[in-house]
């Protein structure tokens, strides 16, 4: 018997207007509930096969098996902090990047997203990493330049062939080279003798 299309969306309306006055975190907190549980260190996250699937191409290979479809336990191992795989399982159900990150802290969710091959969430760190180090980098330049460090100067022209695509493009970079033009054009001309 096939159902018609617009019984089904009546149904899944109804739902969702008898499920707006319920209280979802349940699911989360209920062994009942869940499908798989995941281990690390001493924590227990209670989660869901299907959206872990749906999300992550780590979780897909592991759960979408027949093998993956038998298991109830993972266990993961590894150095990251518990308080980073809980955030970004939540990322994994919340469908958006959070502001909960500092800057110490966004290396080891980056970590944890390129485990669970979250691109997403990975480039989202990456970029913020960059952004930050660069504004780092500009702030060392001008120590550098104001107290005429020769050392640090020459640390920084090989940081800077490197790393420059992220640095020029800040906004703190076109102040820098206005206001100490001859530092930033010697090191602008390190990447010039790089190509």
């Amino acid at each position: 018997m096939v159902v018609p299309e617009h019984f089904a969306a009546g149904v899944i309306n109804h739902l969702r207007l008898q499920l707006e006055d319920v209280d979802l975190r349940g699911l989360f907190k209920h062994p009942l509930y869940s499908d798989v549980v995941l281990r690390y260190k001493d924590q227990e996250f209670l989660l869901h096969k299907l959206i872990l699937s749906a999300r992550s191409p780590f979780f897909a290979r592991l759960l979408l098996t027949a093998k993956g479809q038998e298991c109830r336990g993972l266990r993961l191992e590894g150095s990251f902090g518990i308080r980073t795989v809980a955030q970004v399982l939540r990322y994994i159900y919340g469908l958006k990047i959070p502001h909960w990150y500092d800057m110490e802290h966004l290396r080891d969710i980056y970590n944890v997203a390129s485990f669970f091959e979250l691109e997403t969430l990975a480039e989202f760190c990456t970029k913020n990493i960059l952004y930050r180090d660069g504004i780092r980098f500009i702030k060392l330049a001008i120590i550098a330049e104001e107290n005429n460090s020769e050392y640090m100067k020459s640390s920084l022209r090989e940081l800077f062939e490197t790393h420059w695509p992220s640095i020029t493009v800040l906004n703190s970079w076109q102040e820098f080279a206005s206001r100490y033009p001859d530092f930033a054009s010697d090191l602008m001309s390190a990447i010039s003798e790089k190509e």
